[in-house]
């Protein structure tokens, strides 16, 4: 009963969210007709999810292969078509222009995108979208981070043709790479990272609590939203005596932290006057909420990791990373109204992209179909 209600829960969301996206830029070409069209979309979706026949149908490898192909041209077309300088989003921009700062021996927090915003993602972050900074398209990591989402989510449980096929249609997914956005790049790297956590025993010797703890710093220093999914973590591993002991609990959590405060050394050594002018973390706080709802959103947080545990962590990830950008979105539209925070974009839906991995996971490993050998 529970792991229906969690299902239902799962795509209530993401439908929520596809709709949002849908609705936001389908409502510049066709105005009012939107409703219309966004109603017909969500009534669809509803029937399709629902009927028992349809989602008997499983995507074998070649027809997978047949959907990456047809995406893939209709990508690069419309990638050729759509000039990335005249969207309203930075955050390719945020990355080179980062990186330039960097590589002419300048303060890389200092730096200002395209859009005259100061980067406000962490050091990792940005040492992961090097290589795409370097061959010149950071709209490459976006497709590639799509297509491994794909290839994971074909390996779990629930491989149905409509499950799949969604990743290929639904309008988060191609506005992600035609915007160079990269907000589910790393949200799938935290998903695999977790993945990794939770289906591992840690118990078994220090080195592998040390490595997972290493490894949780670096995916810790991407985005400052993540450290609420440690935090939750952080009380199940305690509550559940995951380590086997809370000395070695202790230490896992000290690692973490200290992985992560280091990869910041190399981008602040000899910038410490100016750092405490500009880093990400004054940044960000300044286009997110007030204290206060940070303060509300970590108790939530705490709250989670009582309920958490190895079959629903996915679910209590997404759900509380929703919850966040619905917290913030509605921060923004008391402060601005709906007009402005939503048509306007002073609210950044993008920020709704962020559960989206671990919600699709959490639907994967909840249904049963047989599994594509690729």
């Amino acid at each position: 009963m529970i792991a229906l209600i969690q299902k239902r829960i799962t795509w209530s969301i993401i439908l929520l969210i596809q709709t949002l996206f849908l609705f936001k830029y389908l409502y510049r070409i066709a105005g009012e007709w939107s409703y219309v069209l966004c109603c017909t979309f969500l009534l669809g979706m509803v029937y399709l999810i629902q009927n028992e026949r349809i989602n008997q149908f499983t995507l074998h490898r070649k027809m997978l292969a047949l959907f990456i192909g047809a995406f893939l041209v209709m990508i690069m077309f419309l990638l050729s078509r759509i000039p990335f300088e005249n969207l309203q989003v930075d955050r390719w921009s945020v990355i080179s222009s980062f990186w330039t700062q960097v590589f002419h021996h300048q303060y890389a927090y200092e730096a200002i995108s395209h859009l005259g915003n100061h980067p406000c993602p962490l050091p990792f972050y940005f040492i992961v979208s090097l290589p795409f900074y370097l061959i010149g398209d950071v709209a490459l990591l976006s497709l590639a981070s799509l297509l491994v989402f794909i290839y994971y989510l074909a390996h779990k449980k629930n491989n149905s043709f409509l499950f799949i096929s969604t990743l290929f249609v639904f309008p988060v997914f191609v506005y992600e790479v035609l915007t160079r956005s990269t907000i589910l790049t790393f949200s799938l790297i935290c998903l695999i990272y977790f993945d990794f956590l939770f289906s591992t025993d840690k118990k078994s010797n220090i080195s592998s609590i040390l490595f997972s703890a290493v490894l949780g710093g670096m995916v810790l220093c991407t985005r400052n939203v993540y450290g609420g999914l440690f935090l939750i973590s952080s009380v199940y591993f305690l509550l559940e005596n995951y380590f086997g002991t809370v000395t070695k609990w202790i230490l896992w959590n000290s690692v973490v932290l200290t992985s992560f405060c280091l990869l910041f050394l190399p981008f602040i050594w000899g910038h410490t006057q100016v750092w405490q002018q500009y880093n990400p973390f004054l940044t960000q706080s300044d286009k997110l909420f007030p204290e206060y709802l940070s303060i509300i959103v970590l108790l939530i947080a705490l709250g989670s990791g009582c309920w958490i545990n190895v079959k629903n962590y996915n679910f209590i990830f997404g759900s509380w990373l929703f919850l966040v950008a619905l917290i913030y979105m509605g921060d923004v539209t008391a402060t601005y109204g709906w007009n402005e925070a939503f048509f306007s974009s002073k609210a950044d839906i993008t920020y709704f992209i962020l559960g989206i991995p671990f919600l699709y996971a959490h639907l994967a490993s909840e249904e049963t179909a047989v599994a594509i050998k690729i």
